[in-house]
């Protein structure tokens, strides 16, 4: 709760965007419903060519809270960077295109990073297919989702559409290495080496799993000990910075 006095955070919501017509409109209506007249939704499309774009202008012709970028072809770390740039709110949500905040979502996340004091809060959520309809009831991203740099440096659990950065969190968060595969797992090791992490037991989302969602699959034993290396060297460039 808002101390008396005080003002209340601004929110800025990070939404990357590709070729997601079928489902953005969704989310957007869910986002939106939520926000104040003094929040934002950045939304950073990376050259959708199913209409997604033209959806993404129109909405916005109609909400001045929705602020529309364009990039070509980034993929999703880029675009997510660009996204994430581009936000001036205190408290700096991630969302995918695909997925629905449920109701509460955003005075939840508020609350508890001004009450736990950390730099980023994760939430729960439930899985739905591509109708919405439940796959397998509430679930934290992975089951047995914990915190801590080394065991999610191995496996990480960390999902951004389930997270809320504090604004002081993007200076070493940003900008999003090239080089690293999960942006995901990124800002949530970042904040456990130079901030603080708080799991919410809430459930906040339906996360849409279909086949076309941007999680990367089928990397060898090579590839994944090259990215968690790749992770340990990014931090270590950017302890200056936090």
């Amino acid at each position: 709760m808002v101390e008396q006095g005080k003002c209340a955070p601004r929110v800025s919501v990070a939404l990357a965007s590709y070729n997601g017509k079928q489902f953005i409109e969704e989310q957007l209506d869910s986002i939106l419903a939520q926000l104040t007249c003094d929040d934002e939704l950045v939304v950073s499309d990376d050259g959708s060519s199913d209409g997604a774009w033209e959806l993404i202008l129109r909405r916005a012709g109609a909400d001045s809270r929705i602020r529309p970028v364009r990039n070509s072809h980034l993929g999703v770390v880029g675009n997510f960077n660009n996204a994430l740039s581009r936000c001036v709110g205190d408290v700096v949500f991630i969302s995918d295109q695909d997925d629905v905040w449920l109701p509460g979502k955003r005075q939840a996340m508020v609350e508890a990073l001004e009450e736990s004091g950390a730099d980023l809060v994760i939430h729960r959520w439930n899985r739905v297919d591509r109708s919405g309809a439940p796959v397998g009831g509430a679930s934290q991203p992975g089951d047995d989702f914990e915190l801590g740099f080394f065991r999610n440096l191995i496996a990480s659990r960390y999902s951004g559409c389930c997270m809320a950065l504090d604004r002081r969190a993007l200076r070493y968060v940003l900008p999003l290495p090239k080089t690293v595969l999960n942006y995901d797992r990124w800002i949530g090791l970042a904040c456990e080496a130079f901030g603080g992490v708080y799991k919410l037991d809430d459930v906040l989302l339906d996360h849409r799993i279909h086949d076309s969602n941007a999680t990367p699959k089928g990397r060898g034993v090579f590839e994944r000990l090259k990215e968690r290396a790749t992770i340990l060297w990014e931090l270590a460039k950017r302890r200056g910075c936090a």
